[in-house]
């Protein structure tokens, strides 16, 4: 290809590189097929296109990342090299890729990966219902230049992707991407906890594109990438990214012993009022959450009592079943402790076991937040030292005895995590614990309401899969 002309010299990372197509030379581009273009008998002057898709950014910190696509003209009677030339390309950006030994040598690079299957759920109802065309204009076409092959299927129901993960033949694909909010990404995790394979199933790598309201796994995923929170990244994290392990609550309701499968968080008290009853303003985004809370700060002052148990001594063993190990709860009773004095106190009671020491605080709460990720949603940063893959569930607590003034202190530092600097809040972390409501209060598991007044969890250690690149 002597004959082509450089205009420019620039030098980009791989790191950034999507990948590269063979396109039509004329709009609208038409991707073609390499091995139909060795065999054509097109005249030798026919022109085609390199088209090299790159997400860059200019600065280190989170700065978002912008497509960045680069051109090269080439004539039919290229066709032999060009096909190389894209194939190297496209085995280099790939995360997949290993370095070929001596004796396999360069020719072996551009065959050595099959392109990459992904099943895509798209829930067009959730949040501002704009899910569908930000994967058609924003993440289709960085898969595509990733030469991912896409199974997409547009979600009609409530539970159709518990359904799609309950039989599902397990290998099929690489990944299956989520495009909603933490609402269809909890069906499925659903779906996977209910089949007898739960232990290989749950290992399916998800890749998660914000396309709801909450959004907490997929922020906390770019958080840990130090990737900005916006559809670009999210789907170049799943193009670039590699599976990595990610924890797991099982909870079971007290009442039915009905079992939930959670990787986000459970809400009771005020947060969890705050959750369910602002749904009826999916309209407004996010900003759902700040129009409600102020709604129920001046209008409502509803208490909230119970009991809270939670295992202080460390463990070793994590179960990778989906069932809970009881006998860590041996000894940790349903039973309310004795009552407090005041109102304003709180009772605390610990209790020594064969699983070790359990600790229990009883009286008023104005939140209880317990927490597996980082970010419960897109403007929460509830708990900065939480991981993916650490083992631990980590409790926000806010005593009733706090004044509402400081919860409203609280909640408006939630988004930069400066909340966990005040006294008021108290972040416990612990591998199993209980609540019991002493009412019929609502209780949420990753966002959905959830019958019951009282639950135990306990965390499974990373035995889940999320594709990022942390």
């Amino acid at each position: 290809m002597s004959h082509l002309r450089i205009r420019e010299l620039a030098q980009v990372n791989w790191i950034d590189v999507i990948g590269a197509q063979i396109t039509t030379n004329t709009a609208p581009y038409q991707v073609l097929d390499s091995s139909t273009l060795l065999t054509s008998s097109l005249p030798t002057d026919t022109m085609y296109q390199i088209r090299i898709m790159m997400a860059t950014r200019t600065g280190k910190g989170r700065e978002k990342r912008r497509i960045r696509k680069w051109k090269c003209h080439f004539f039919i009677r290229d066709i032999q090299q060009v096909v190389t030339c894209v194939g190297y390309i496209n085995a280099f950006s790939d995360p997949r890729f290993k370095a070929p030994s001596k004796e396999a040598g360069l020719d072996s690079i551009s065959q050595s990966l099959s392109p990459r299957k992904f099943l895509v759920l798209v829930n067009p109802a959730s949040g501002q219902k704009k899910a569908s065309n930000m994967f058609r204009n924003v993440v289709q076409p960085v898969f595509m230049a990733g030469g991912i092959l896409i199974n997409l299927v547009i979600t009609e129901k409530q539970g159709q992707a518990t359904e799609i993960a309950s039989k599902m033949q397990l290998g099929t694909y690489d990944c299956v991407v989520i495009v909603s909010g933490d609402g269809l990404i909890y069906e499925f995790v659903q779906g996977l906890k209910e089949r007898e394979d739960w232990k290989e199933a749950i290992q399916q790598p998800l890749g998660l594109i914000p396309g709801g309201t909450g959004n907490g796994l997929c922020v906390s995923n770019c958080f840990r990438g130090n990737e900005s929170f916006d559809a670009i990244s999210a789907a170049y994290i799943i193009v670039k990214g590699k599976p990595s392990p990610l924890d797991l609550t099982m909870y079971q309701s007290l009442q039915d012993q009905k079992k939930y499968c959670s990787f986000l968080s459970l809400e009771w008290a005020f947060i969890a009022d705050l959750d369910i009853d602002s749904e009826n303003l999916r309209s407004l985004g996010s900003m759902r959450y700040t129009v409600k809370f102020f709604q129920m700060y001046f209008f409502a002052n509803k208490k909230y009592s119970g009991t809270i148990w939670y295992l202080a001594d460390e463990i070793s063993d994590y179960s990778t079943t989906s069932e809970l190990d009881l006998s860590l709860f041996e000894g940790v009773t349903l039973e309310p402790l004795n009552e407090p004095s005041q109102k304003s106190e709180m009772v605390y009671h610990e209790k020594k076991t064969a699983c070790g020491v359990w600790k229990a605080i009883r009286g008023e709460f104005h939140l209880v937040w317990i927490n597996n990720v980082s970010h419960p949603s897109s403007d929460s940063f509830a708990v900065p030292g939480a991981k993916f893959d650490d083992g631990y569930a980590h409790l926000l607590l806010i005593k009733g005895s706090v004044p509402r003034s400081e919860l409203l202190k609280v909640m408006l530092a939630l988004e930069n995590g400066t909340h966990i600097q005040r006294s008021s809040v108290e972040i416990i972390r612990t591998r199993a614990f209980q609540v019991v409501s002493d009412a019929k209060d609502q209780f949420c598991v990753d966002g959905e309401l959830v019958p019951g007044s009282a639950f135990r969890g306990q965390v499974h250690r990373g035995v889940a899969r999320v594709v990022s690149i942390a």
